[in-house]
């Protein structure tokens, strides 16, 4: 039954992308289509949360029909992507991070505290099958940025650094560097990413060569992070290069140029980053 629990929940996340405007779903309360808004599906199920062109978009609340559990998560057109957690009333608690629509890595908890005939490799397997149905959502897409954002940043050695975090695993101090172009990712980093099973093989990238500020040049492997997150902003799919270990963590034009604009102040240590 637990199974079909979890089911019931890409099911449903399909509903939400397909079927929220149709007559059988209904806005209870505030603005489903570009704003904050409760929804009650046909099943009884309900979303609570924000809304942008009529699909959740944002922080919200999925209430499961039949009341066994709750999950609470950032959602993008519909589906679940980033950290979220599944609080199911008769367990624990379950922190999950989708790094991809229906692409579920579990970051706490076990799927089966008292369902032992539902294994962690089983919950992967069931959204590995319903992946190809649910919503193509790799395109480049902000969350959380319904105006200009202003980031507070550490002003240490003559350079800006601000706290982000990698594919919702590892949170690190980059440095603001307009003249990288491309966001730099030292190897040890990137392999603490592949042991938490936060990179895959398809993330990689051909590799390229740099021209140094020496001009000097030096040739890098480079992949797709997937998410990289400033506060309650974050940015999906940025391209970048795999430094030596020894090398800093940099927020170069691969990210900057996700913005329409941005600007430093030196006076206050703030990055405002525009959409």
């Amino acid at each position: 039954m637990y199974k079909n629990y979890l089911c019931f929940t890409i099911v449903l996340i399909l509903l939400f992308i397909n079927q929220s405007n149709q007559s059988f779903g209904q806005c209870k309360t505030g603005n489903c289509k570009d704003g904050l808004g409760t929804y009650i599906f046909e099943d009884g199920s309900k979303y609570v949360g924000n809304w942008k062109n009529s699909k959740p978009n944002g922080k919200g609340t999925f209430f499961d029909s039949e009341k066994t559990y709750i999950y609470k998560g950032i959602f993008i057109n519909g589906v679940e992507h980033g950290m979220g957690k599944y609080m199911f009333f008769d367990f624990d608690t379950v922190i999950v991070y989708y790094t991809y629509a229906g692409d579920m890595i579990v970051v706490k908890g076990n799927w089966d505290y008292k369902h032992p005939q539902l294994s962690t490799e089983e919950v992967n397997e069931i959204i590995k099958n319903d992946k190809p149905g649910i919503y193509n959502n790799t395109k480049s897409e902000m969350l959380d940025f319904s105006s200009n954002k202003k980031i507070k940043l550490l002003s240490e050695g003559g350079v800006f650094k601000t706290e982000v975090n990698i594919n919702g695993i590892i949170k690190l101090h980059f440095i603001i560097d307009s003249g990288a172009s491309e966001v730099n990712i030292p190897e040890d980093v990137v392999r603490t990413l592949i042991r938490a099973h936060a990179i895959k093989s398809e993330d990689f990238l051909s590799g390229k060569t740099y021209v140094l500020a020496d001009g000097s040049t030096v040739k890098s492997a480079r992949f797709y992070v997937r998410s990289l997150s400033i506060g309650s902003i974050t940015i999906n799919n940025i391209e970048a290069s795999i430094g030596s270990k020894d090398s800093d963590l940099l927020l170069g034009q691969s990210f900057l140029k996700k913005f329409s604009n941005w600007t430093i102040d030196n006076k206050s240590n703030t990055l405002t980053l525009v959409k």
